[in-house]
């Protein structure tokens, strides 16, 4: 039985098997998968890549992928229709890349409709990762992916790299997705397209200092990106470079997206972009050699016309000819040889300084951040140091001056070693700015090297190096040190030359010593501490410092080979062509000479060789020139769109935040710049052939940014947070920008050397030096305008820029409290107008011409109230706050006049108090039951009228109170009121003024206070009845009888058992 029941599954599979392995059957064939069986039976099957072509695989049923023994398909080529149904429990553990449900989706492959919810958490390479596949390049439409993505490059909720051919359409990513380098929540670097997809997942958000290019669609893309949104939390606060809401590094097309998610990174950090990379489009000019090689060409034509004309004429002008031929084989030989060596030489020594540049610019990023922490304690304990070499040098003038002359000698050798300790401290100063200055250098030699591979000249790298070899951190280390023993030496020597002066005079120098001697452990103290410093930073910089030496050694030996090559070999080659032209010239002369008598047509040839021999020498001047490179920033060209190098039409409500360069539309425009970790632009004139001319474009317009922006360190925009390159065009910012502990601060852009045109601030800026309402700093800036409030502490503030240059034109901003740029407004460039006329400017943005107050609950709006500006708020349209059982809600606080923004009201909910008091040490009065917090009771003393009280009832004490509260609650239980009872004798008791008379109220007796129920406000009287004893009186009394009757029977005992 069980071994039929075994075949029956054998030939079950097999059938399965077989239905989908014929490649003839695949063709126009349709599969239908339901089970995991099947699903795995046509991985198995997709091994071939042409195996899949013409196949239409149908999924029938939801597939559990849990216990099932799924190797992804390797790759696929037909039609994977999902039909909605769900494939759970996928889980990619093994080693290698391009992993997901199907390794491979190869051109013309099509998935849609389809759920996917795993784990791919590869090791090995682990790049090219995502849950549906590793690799597209087909068009996947409607699917949704949930669960878990880890691992190191191309990381991607869907996919993790969408090629060039590859569609990304109506897609959706829920997983949270990590990697280190290009991370997304759809693709994790796209090339193709991306179409109205959607990212929910969070991205990157663990601390990873060595992250780069993380986004919530795409972490690097230079394809397209329309109509997407990202709601996801992207990145950590202060590690990654190159975050974005939507990519994190791109130069494509970014086109109708939205970010909500909030934005978190280190550096370059944006709510649609996190680096905006300009598109680029290099033209090339006449190649030198090319030139000079046809120069060749026509002058041998015209040598061989020449000889065809002559071939009659005497031995001696064939001679002649030959002589001329010969030379001209000999400069076309020497031409060639000397363009292919110093285009080698070129090439390789441009490589090595470039990969020099590279080590030195990775090692500086290290020394940097030691550099910073060594300089911090440093300067700490200099300082320490310091001040108590002052308190001892005023230690000593107070002892000294109140001893006698006998003093005088052992004065002078205190003063001589406190100066000498202070001459070390100085010599440890120097040192110390030796350091940064070496840095500082350091710097140069690698901008000199990123300008020379960018047009710069030999001279400045020459220069840069040997500026950097006039600094010696080694040096200035040892010279800290040697300072710290000498100090270290004088402390001994003064503490005992200080003991033994100050035992000559007993007690009167007793305070003398104890001051001096707690300066003296004050001045070790700072001077152990440098001395730590010193040593923490010379074992952690030693090592980076000596790479850095070595690769700046090489930079120097390469350019002193490089321009010895060159001056041999061009020299030689100059030497040999001109002896071969003079050569030429002198036969042509004779050739000329001789031919006087001949035809015209030989005459007009001989003048076209010398003609030629001009532009032959013109040519070979041009071989030994430096081919140029030109740069031309198209971004702000409207004839110049394109596809590429475009954010778009995009939108940011989220918050971003990082160290530097943050934007509300996009962290930073740029190539590469200084220390970042990212490859940019790189055109190296040493290996360019001819003269080139590169087209860029980083176009962001009619973007828009609602969220906060907020940078630790420098440039924060509303738009952009830094721009190198590129345009701003069309854009507008409501989000509030602050740089908290930097500058650069900018409605618009934080930092800007580029094009700022027609674009709008309206929001409030928080920042230290270089602050304005456009720019922070900016260069061109035209016709925009701002209404935006300042708040800092440093320098250069302006509602249009902190500082500007370049072509600062027409714009415009409400006349407020600021000036136009840096306290100063300029007709025609930065000028103040009255709001009413601000408003009327054609164009306006709806935000600059209406003004709302949205109140929130619990981020949902409530109501929302218009108001003019400067406008007052009417307090009988602010809505309530919705209750909540138990806790109480009031509005935050907010100024309800002169009200010149819009801004959202959140509601605050916090717990009910349940006790308030008249507030003395002792209250005389407390009120129990539900209370909005700040509530406070206001009592008064309370008389009721003639004939009021009580008949044979005297009042003690009266009072009227009232409840001011923002709240009205309603207390389980209702209100009790507790009141401290005065001195009295007789029964007390309470009444409580109602409907004109006074009525008891049921009261009890807790401790001093008598409490009875009551409403929130109102009037009683304590009352007392005379000759009634009171219950208290009563129980007081019982309690003495008692204790009375305890002690007679105890005594009474004692004596019976004496009389026995």
């Amino acid at each position: 039985m069980r071994k039929s029941k075994r075949i029956i599954s054998l030939l079950t599979a097999l059938c399965l098997t077989l239905g989908l392995c014929p490649a003839s059957a695949a063709e126009g064939r349709t599969v239908s998968v339901g089970t995991a069986r099947e699903l795995i039976a046509l991985s198995e099957s997709c091994t071939l890549d042409t195996w899949s072509q013409g196949l239409t695989v149908e999924l029938t049923a939801d597939i559990d992928l849990g216990n099932a023994a799924f190797r992804p398909i390797p790759i696929f080529c037909g039609v994977f229709e999902g039909n909605g149904h769900r494939i759970s429990g996928l889980r990619v553990t093994g080693k290698g890349s391009d992993q997901g449900l199907f390794r491979y989706l190869k051109e013309g492959a099509v998935v849609r409709n389809l759920e996917l919810e795993g784990e791919i958490l590869p090791e090995g390479t682990k790049s090219g990762l995502g849950l549906l596949c590793g690799r597209n390049e087909g068009t996947v439409t409607g699917v949704t992916v949930s669960g878990t993505v880890s691992g190191e490059e191309d990381v991607g909720g869907l996919v993790g790299v969408n090629e060039a051919t590859g569609v990304l359409r109506q897609c959706e990513n829920q997983a949270q997705i990590t990697g280190v380098t290009h991370t997304g929540g759809i693709a994790g670097r796209n090339e193709g397209t991306i179409e109205a997809c959607i990212n929910r997942g969070a991205i990157d958000p663990d601390a990873n200092d060595d992250a780069q290019d993380t986004g919530g669609i795409a972490g690097r893309s230079s394809g397209t990106i329309t109509g997407s949104v990202n709601h996801g939390e992207i990145g950590y606060p202060h590690t990654g470079y190159n975050v974005g809401g939507i990519a994190g590094r791109q130069n494509g097309s970014v086109v109708g997206c939205e970010n909500y998610g909030s934005i978190w990174g280190r550096k370059d950090v944006g709510g649609i972009v996190g680096q905006f990379e300009p598109y680029t489009v290099l033209t090339y000019g006449e190649d030198p050699m090319q030139r000079l090689d046809d120069e060749l060409s026509r002058l041998s034509g015209l040598m061989t016309r020449l000889t065809d004309q002559i071939s009659g004429y005497s031995g001696d002008a064939v001679d002649d000819l030959k002589a001329v031929s010969g030379a001209m084989d000999a400069i076309r030989e020497t031409a060639h040889t000397a363009g292919t060596d110093g285009r080698e030489d070129a090439q390789a020594a441009g490589e090595a300084i470039y990969d020099s540049a590279q080590i030195i610019n990775g090692a500086l990023g290290t020394l940097l951040d030691q550099t910073e922490t060594f300089a911090a304690a440093a300067d700490r304990d200099l300082t320490e140091l310091g001040d108590a070499m002052d308190a001892l040098r005023d230690c000593l003038d107070k002892g000294f001056t109140a001893m006698d002359s006998a003093a005088y000698e052992a004065r002078l050798t205190l003063d001589a070693q406190v100066r000498d300790m202070e001459v070390q401290a100085g010599r440890i100063s120097a040192a110390i700015e030796e350091i940064g200055a070496y840095f500082d250098a350091l710097d140069g030699v690698v901008r000199a090297a990123g300008s020379l591979l960018n047009g710069g000249t030999l001279e400045a790298l020459e220069d840069a190096v040997e500026e950097l070899k006039r600094h010696d951190v080694e040096r200035a280390l040892t010279s800290i040190g040697t300072s710290l023993r000498e100090i270290s030496g004088d402390v001994t020597a003064l503490r005992e030359n200080l003991g033994d002066a100050l035992d000559d005079f007993g007690d009167a120098a007793d305070d003398t010593w104890e001051e001096a001697d707690a300066a003296l452990d004050r001045v070790s103290g700072a001077a152990d501490g440098l001395q730590s410093a010193c040593k923490g930073f010379s074992d952690a910089a030693i090592g980076e410092l000596r790479t850095v030496n070595s690769a700046v050694d090489a930079i120097e030996d390469m350019l002193r080979q490089w321009l010895g090559a060159l001056s041999g070999k061009g020299g030689n080659a100059a030497d040999q062509i001109d002896e071969q032209l003079q050569l030429i010239g002198d036969r042509v002369d004779r050739l000329t000479d001789g031919a006087a008598s001949a035809n015209r047509d030989l005459h007009d040839t001989t003048g076209d060789i010398l003609s030629q021999l001009d532009s032959v020498r013109s040519a070979i001047i041009d071989l030994g020139s430096t081919p140029e490179k030109t740069v031309d920033d198209v971004s702000d060209s409207v004839e110049q769109e394109g596809e590429q190098g475009r954010v778009i039409s995009c939108a940011n409500h989220g918050e971003v935040t990082g160290d530097a360069n943050v934007g509300g539309v996009a962290g930073i425009l740029a190539t590469e710049l200084g220390l970042d970790p990212e490859e940019d632009l790189d055109i190296q004139n040493d290996k360019l052939l001819s003269d080139t001319t590169a087209y860029i474009k980083a176009t962001v317009r009619d973007c828009r940014n609602a969220g906060a922006v907020t940078a630790k360190n420098d440039c924060a925009g509303g738009i952009i947070g830094r721009g190198e390159v590129g345009a701003v065009l069309d854009c507008r910012n409501t989000g509030d920008v602050e740089t908290t502990s930097g500058g650069q601060c900018g409605g618009v852009a934080g930092l800007s050397r580029t094009v700022i045109r027609r674009s709008y601030a309206l929001c409030s800026l928080t920042g230290n030096d270089k602050v304005g309402g456009v720019a922070g700093e900016g260069h061109d800036i035209r016709e925009c305008y701002t209404m935006v409030s300042v708040t800092g502490g440093g320098e250069r503030f302006g509602a249009v820029a902190g500082m500007a240059d370049g072509e600062v034109e027409r714009n415009y901003f409400v006349r407020e409290s600021l000036a136009g740029i840096d306290g100063v407004d300029y007709a025609g460039k930065a000028e103040p107008m009255d709001y009413e006329d601000f408003a009327a400017v054609p164009g306006m943005p709806e935000e600059f011409l209406g003004f709302r107050i949205t109140f929130l609950v619990d981020g949902a709006a409530i109501k929302t109230l218009a108001v003019p500006y400067g406008g007052d708020l009417d307090p009988e349209s602010i809505p309530e706050v919705p209750r909540r059982e138990g806790v109480y809600g009031a509005w935050e606080d907010f100024s309800q006049e002169n009200i010149t923004r819009s801004r959202t009201v959140e509601a605050v909910y916090s717990d009910w108090i349940t006790t308030i008091s008249t507030g003395e040490e002792q209250p005389v009065l407390l009120l129990e039951g539900a209370f909005a917090p700040g509530a406070r009771l206001e009592a008064e003393d309370w008389t009721p009228g003639a004939g009021k009280l009580l008949e044979g009832y005297r009042l003690a004490a009266g009072y009227t109170f009232s409840v001011e509260d923002r709240g009205q609650a309603e207390p389980q239980g209702g209100y009790t009121v507790r009141v401290r009872v005065p001195d009295a004798k007789g029964e007390v008791c309470v009444a409580v003024w109602q409907d004109g008379a006074l009525r008891l109220a049921e009261a009890r007796q807790e401790g001093s206070y008598l409490s009875f129920p009551m409403e929130r406000e109102g009037s009683f009287a304590v009352l007392t009845r005379p000759g009634v004893p009171s219950p208290w009186l009563f129980a007081a009394s019982a309690a003495v009888l008692a204790a009375l009757l305890v002690l007679l029977r105890h005594k009474k005992k004692d004596r019976s058992k004496a009389a026995v």
